[in-house]
């Protein structure tokens, strides 16, 4: 299922087509989803399905964005309590040598 067949799908009021158009929609590449940001900025009279289309990829960049972001953040946390573990240790053992 390409991108605008999910845009389509998502509209239909089955319950089993909407999750189907979700997951096509976020197995959908990064390269899709810009043209449709860029078409937004580009032009002003769009159609009532392009329109859509845009708001469904701009809602599916922001969602990854915020995946990456917490990713992000963990990994940053991780890290800085990683070194400040280290910091201590190396800390306690050099004022322990020194003395």
């Amino acid at each position: 299922m390409t991108f605008n067949e999910a845009v389509k799908a998502l509209h239909n009021h089955h319950e089993n087509a909407r999750e189907e158009a979700l997951k096509a929609v976020r197995k959908a590449s990064d390269q899709e989803l810009h043209f449709y940001l860029v078409l937004r900025d580009t032009h002003s009279g769009l159609a009532q399905e392009t329109r859509k289309a845009i708001a469904i990829a701009q809602m599916e960049m922001e969602r990854r964005d915020h995946i990456r972001q917490r990713r992000l953040i963990y990994l940053t946390t991780a890290l800085s309590g990683a070194v400040g573990i280290v910091g201590v240790i190396l800390g306690a053992w050099f004022g322990s040598t020194l003395s």
